[in-house]
């Protein structure tokens, strides 16, 4: 009977990181199976007594099988490490309340350590914005395995927050637009214009590092009296830039000479 129920369990991590969902889904398994009250009572209940004799087996026989089914689940699912405290109690309540008593409290404090890092985390001025709130979204699922939710506002409210001062405008369009639209802020919203606003910054950057990188090779090219060799960024070609190019994707594509045909 046991075996198809441990397949469906997840098992705790040393580190209580999954307790929240840890608990939650073994409780789920065990009442699914009808065994709810071995983890709150330690002796045989009135349910027991009432049912009788099942199968030959006397309410107290029943009792003590079902209640080695739930310690056998608990003991599967949880490091050895963890067992070996455990593994003394004698029914399967003890178990779970000292299961309960080694994570609870090391799950709340995991939790605290957990929000102060998702709300303290900063995107420097020259981090990657996208890898910055890839990081915020990860901390976020982490928090909800936990059982801590945060909010969509709030979470809006933390990727406006955790921008550096250049931002600025653009978060004074984002805010300005809310009040305007009268619209409540969403972290899609922010998520959306704050990386298009960085995809910008990008582009202009790539198009400036290109035009410095042309000049500094004519300037090398006027001192040695030769051809700049400066490789155009879209056709490879060297002598110019992509903005002058001739060549599909190119600022000029298609404007150059024609050929004669014979």
């Amino acid at each position: 009977m046991t075996d198809d129920i441990r397949l469906s369990i997840e098992n705790l991590a040393a580190d209580g990181s999954n307790w929240v969902s840890y608990r939650d889904r073994m409780v789920w398994t065990i009442e699914s199976r009808g065994l709810a009250e071995h983890l709150a009572e330690a002796s045989m209940t009135q349910t027991y007594i009432n049912a009788g004799t099942v199968g030959h087996l006397l309410p107290q026989a029943r009792w003590n099988m079902d209640n080695g089914i739930v310690k056998r689940l608990i003991g599967a699912s949880v490091p050895n490490t963890i067992f070996l405290q455990i593994k003394s109690k004698t029914n399967a309540k003890e178990v779970w309340d000292a299961l309960k008593a080694l994570y609870e409290t090391r799950s709340e404090l995991a939790v605290v350590q957990l929000t102060n890092r998702f709300q303290s985390t900063k995107c420097g001025e020259d981090d990657n914005v996208r890898t910055h709130y890839e990081l915020l979204a990860d901390l976020r699922e982490q928090l909800a395995a936990m059982g801590k939710t945060i909010t969509d506002r709030e979470y809006a409210g933390t990727l406006m927050g955790s921008l550096p001062p250049s931002y600025e405008s653009v978060l004074s369009a984002i805010s300005s637009s809310c009040f305007i639209n009268q619209q409540a802020l969403t972290s899609a919203m922010v998520l959306k214009l704050v990386l298009e606003s960085f995809d910008r910054r990008q582009a202009a950057n790539a198009s400036k590092a290109e035009d410095e990188a042309f000049t500094t090779e004519a300037q090398k090219a006027k001192a040695k009296n030769t051809k700049p060799q400066i490789e155009c960024f879209n056709c490879k070609k060297r002598g110019h830039i992509k903005a002058n190019c001739w060549a599909k994707g190119g600022g000029k594509e298609g404007q150059g000479p024609k050929r004669r045909e014979s």
